[in-house]
């Protein structure tokens, strides 16, 4: 096993504790008061995101007033919908047609308005359906619509509805944790609600049990969690809050880092621990080249 030299290994130690003091303060800045309110992630990001994470939802014909249910994937400032030939929400005489599309995904409701099109060519639907495959559609065999996006609104609990236009919804890119989100969401509400509770405890929203408080949504930017409280009325109702990063995150593996490195901030802010100083100490030439 290969020793460092005591300077290096000293500066080290020091190099540590300088980065641990600056994600102190950038993690106790970013979280010194609740967002309760709009998300810091772009409502069009958020759009995206809410339907880029499910795959079905229900169709509604707005002119004829027929809905069904469907799967769906999006492709670019469109959306691909897959409907049973017998649920079609619309003849094809009446196409093309004002349609929405809603979908409910990791605590958030989404809907999108846009003029649908029968996908008549052949080539053209079997590589829609190859794209479904790959967005783990496997069951895509009915009718290939495609919307063309005029607007989405999304809407989370605790937040008002944002609307976002076409063109804003085709430029929002898709999330890098998008794939790996449900592993990660899965991790901190079976393994560490305790680190969930004391995100939102970090985020100015008093949360004592980790019963109470439930990860929903994880992106680039931060956490969604929903926060268990009781009304003066005596009525459960949950709230969106939102648990920054202090930075972007890039895969999985970052991301978990960043939330391990963010409970240990929490830890030792709760407890008041304060690191032990690390005095410097000079090491005499001949000391360090034996």
């Amino acid at each position: 096993m290969t020793s460092l030299s005591r300077p290096r290994a000293l500066s080290i130690g020091l190099s540590r504790a300088r980065a641990r003091a600056r994600q102190h303060a950038c993690f106790a800045a970013a979280s010194s008061a609740p967002s309760l309110g709009p998300l810091p992630l772009a409502s069009s990001a958020r759009a995206r995101n809410a339907l880029e994470s499910v795959t079905e939802g229900v169709l509604c014909a707005l002119d004829a007033g027929n809905a069904a249910s469907c799967q769906f994937v999006c492709d670019g400032a469109s959306m691909l919908v897959d409907v049973e030939p017998s649920r079609a929400v619309a003849s094809a005489d009446m196409l093309p047609a004002k349609v929405c599309l809603h979908a409910n995904a990791r605590g958030k409701e989404a809907c999108v308005v846009g003029i649908a099109t029968r996908v008549e060519d052949e080539a053209e639907v079997e590589e829609a359906r190859k794209l479904m495959k790959k967005r783990r559609v496997d069951k895509a065999n009915g009718t290939m619509l495609r919307i063309v996006v005029d607007r989405v609104t999304v809407s989370a609990a605790g937040s008002p509805q944002e609307e976002v236009d076409a063109a804003a919804f085709a430029e929002a890119e898709r999330d890098p944790l998008l794939d790996c989100a449900e592993d990660i969401i899965r991790t901190f509400n079976e393994q560490r609600p305790d680190d969930v509770a004391a995100f939102c405890r970090a985020a100015g929203v008093n949360v004592t049990s980790g019963d109470d408080a439930e990860v929903v949504d994880v992106d680039r930017l931060g956490l969604d969690v929903a926060v268990r409280t009781l009304s003066p009325y005596g009525i459960v109702e949950n709230t969106i809050v939102r648990v920054p990063f202090e930075r972007a995150v890039n895969s999985e593996r970052d991301a978990r880092s960043m939330l391990t490195m963010m409970a240990q901030v929490v830890w030792e802010n709760e407890r008041q621990y304060v690191p032990p100083q690390i005095a410097p100490v000079t090491v005499p030439d001949d000391e360090e080249s034996s």
